[in-house]
């Protein structure tokens, strides 16, 4: 049959042309030269992983083009359309359990009961330290603030209040039947004078809100 004989559907593709080699049952679109293709773009490719110059090229190949949706925006009958079919579709019982078995025993570094290593949070933290982070100023955080939003010091308070089991020291106050409860950690010697003891869990004791005020109304010292 020639290409004057074809039908065309408005995609693109001819109605009786041949299905595309892969397997997957659609039917392939004609080419410039009124050919048939073999295969769908890209299906000839199924299941064949890629190799390490192959994915060079095909980076570098798209580097500084903008994306296919750069500078548009999506028509909001496309997204009620989506929005629909996404609500519509449901997962077979046997999906669900294909699903199940292929996630046993993964871990869940986002879960609490399966928590990152301090090594996996150190390299994180040191990949968007100073500059390589997005909120990135020009380095205008002062010393203080960025020693209390470190690694070292959230570790250093969540180790006091292990220790302290989670109480207040000096009332003996702490969470229950899910009330709101506030617990601080306390530098006994203070922060700005003992510095080679900022991180140190023995210099540490787990506080209320209102014993810590207290506490620096007191001694007229920072609140640390």
């Amino acid at each position: 049959m020639t290409a004057t004989n074809l039908i065309y559907e408005p995609a693109g593709r001819a109605t009786d042309a041949p299905l595309c080699k892969c397997g997957c049952s659609n039917p392939v679109k004609m080419n410039r030269d009124g050919k048939f293709n073999i295969y769908i773009h890209a299906h000839n490719a199924k299941g064949k992983p890629k190799s390490p110059e192959h994915r060079l090229k095909l980076s570098q190949a798209h580097k500084g083009k903008p994306g296919p949706w750069q500078g548009k925006t999506m028509p909001i009958e496309a997204r009620q359309k989506m929005s629909l079919a996404a609500k519509c579709r449901t997962v077979s019982p046997e999906h669900r359990s294909k699903i199940s078995l292929a996630l046993k025993g993964r871990p869940h570094t986002w879960d609490s009961s399966h928590p990152q290593s301090i090594e996996t949070r150190m390299k994180q933290r040191l990949a968007h330290l100073g500059s390589k982070g997005s909120g990135w100023k020009g380095g205008v955080s002062p010393a203080n603030e960025i020693i209390r939003q470190s690694l070292d010091f959230r570790l250093w308070r969540i180790a006091v209040f292990r220790r302290d089991h989670f109480t207040c020291q000096q009332c003996g106050a702490k969470r229950q039947n899910g009330q709101r409860f506030i617990l601080h950690a306390h530098h006994i010697k203070p922060f700005a004078t003992f510095t080679e003891l900022r991180f140190c869990v023995d210099n540490g004791i787990a506080l209320c809100e209102s014993c810590h005020i207290k506490i620096h109304k007191v001694t007229k010292e920072p609140q640390s």
